[in-house]
Parts: structure tokens; sequence; C-alpha cells
């Protein structure tokens, strides 16, 4: 059972959010998904844990059925961490337990960080826990790339547009990911799903989102968190390479990482009975009890 909703988070903005399941004793789960992004990337995990426990997916401003932000300053990561936490406070959530996947695990980390009480334990899914393109092919390359896109989209905001509507085509974006190694072994139908979703979007607000989460960090506190993590990532993550991963399960105390062989970063549809269950049991074993 999926359950639509929509709220004016705490600066008006119309969120959109969906909820799995019904309301158990088991410890609920809030999804955040990685930028550019609607709730595709939790097609298998919500159905799979809301035979349980209550789940709860969300669309970030301009994404999905979200409207686009009432403040445009208001879509940084400690914005977005902010509009999770209004969220959780109208569904009036317990504390839960925070999955993010790609720029989701600075979100859901930077939830931790300004609302202690909301969150009951964090589940990073191939995500940096700083710098959202930092580190694309372990390099600067997604640093100079993004500062290329945005100044081009602040020349020529209409061509960028066109442009960035024909590059995401599942025709060519899809082979071009795949031959990058930015795609793993996800579905055809739901990469196709995804760039579906990227091509409504609008380029200027997502590259100034992308930029946002490029000068956020969550490494002045990691060693301060104090809820059960555990980080799945996969081992051939081009874009948030597993050394970042093994990082932040060093900097985390008491953090359990599992590295996934031949994992991309579309992580959480490429084996997604693994990791629902590689979940489900962390959530059972470590934060229900």
């Amino acid at each position: 059972m999926k359950i639509p909703g929509k709220i004016r988070s705490f600066d008006g903005t119309r969120l959109a959010f969906r909820v799995w399941g019904e309301a158990t004793d088991k410890t609920p789960v809030v999804c955040c998904s990685g930028i550019a992004c609607d709730d595709m990337y939790w097609t298998y995990l919500a159905p799979e844990l809301a035979q349980e426990r209550q789940v709860v997916t969300w669309d970030y401003p301009w994404h999905g059925n979200s409207g686009p932000p009432e403040d445009p300053d208001e879509t940084s990561v400690p914005s977005l961490a902010r509009h999770a936490h209004t969220l959780a406070q109208h569904l009036d959530l317990p504390a839960v337990a925070t999955v993010g996947h790609s720029m989701g695990v600075q979100v859901i980390l930077e939830w931790w960080n300004l609302f202690r009480e909301d969150v009951a334990a964090i589940v990073p899914v191939g995500g940096p826990f700083a710098r959202t393109v930092g580190s694309l092919y372990g390099t600067g390359l997604g640093r100079y790339m993004l500062s290329a896109l945005e100044a081009a989209a602040r020349i020529q905001p209409d061509l960028t547009s066109l442009a960035w509507r024909a590059m995401f085509q599942s025709s060519i974006a899809d082979p071009i990911g795949r031959a990058g190694g930015l795609i793993g072994h996800a579905p055809a139908d739901m990469m196709d799903r995804y760039f579906s979703h990227l091509r409504q979007l609008d380029p200027v607000g997502i590259l100034e989102m992308f930029r946002k989460g490029q000068e956020h960090s969550a490494e002045d506190y990691l060693e301060q968190i104090d809820v059960p993590v555990l980080i799945i990532h996969g081992k051939a993550d081009v874009m948030s390479p597993f050394s970042l991963a093994q990082e932040m399960a060093r900097r985390i105390p008491g953090a359990e990482l599992i590295g996934i062989d031949g994992g991309a970063h579309t992580l959480p549809i490429e084996d997604p009975d693994m990791i629902n269950a590689t979940i489900r049991t962390f959530l059972r074993e470590k934060v229900d009890s």
C-alpha cells in the first residue's frame, strides 16, 4: 500500500511524499534520494521494508511531484535536511532509520547533525559524505564539469535546457552511462524512468543544487555519530569511489561497511534482493532491538 500526500515545508515549498505500509512497533524508515532523482531508486526497497514497518519516500523541491522551492536559497544540503525534519514532524514519526542514496547520504548525515532526536540509525548507500561530485572517477573532473555547466546555464539558460533534454534521451544517456561505468547492472526500464524524470527538471536549479552539494561536508562531525550505521557501497562506483565509503566507515564509531563487488552508482536497483535483505537484517538486529 502506497499513500501519496503533500505538505507545506518550513519555507512554504510543497513537498510530495509517499507512505508505504502501516505504523508498527518497528522503527520507521525515511528514504532520501540522490539529487535529480525521484523515488525510482526505492522501487524495490520501500515495498519490501513496508511489509513489517512504515516507510516514507519523498521528493526534493523541483523533483518528482514536489513544487519549486519557495525560497531558492533553501535547496542546500542543510535545507534538504530541514525539509526531511519537517516531513517527519508532520507525519508524527518517532525516531527513524534514515536511508540515503548518492547525495541523499549527505542529506541523512546532515539530518542527524541538525536534528539528532529524529534519527535512530543511518544507512548510507552508494554516496559520499562530502562534495557531491568532488570525486568523479577519483579525480577533480566533476568539479570542473559542474563549473562549466553552471556557466553555460547562466549565459544561455534556454539553450542549456534544450541541450539537457537532448542529452538525457535514454537512447543516448544509457549506453554512455554504462560504457563509462556510471550505470551498473540496472534494469533498462528503470533507467528509462530515471532519464524521463531527469529531462523534466530545470537544469539551472538542479545545477545550483549540485553546487551546494559540492560545498557541503560532514567531515567535522562523523566521529560524533552515536547511532547504528550501515554503509553499503559498490566497489566499482566511479561517481562516489569505494575509498570514500571506507573513510566514512573508519571515522564513524562502530560503523559497518559492506562492499559490493562490481556494484556501481545505481546500486539500489542493481541487486535489490541482496540490498533489501542486508538492510532488513540490520534494522532487525541493530535498530529495533
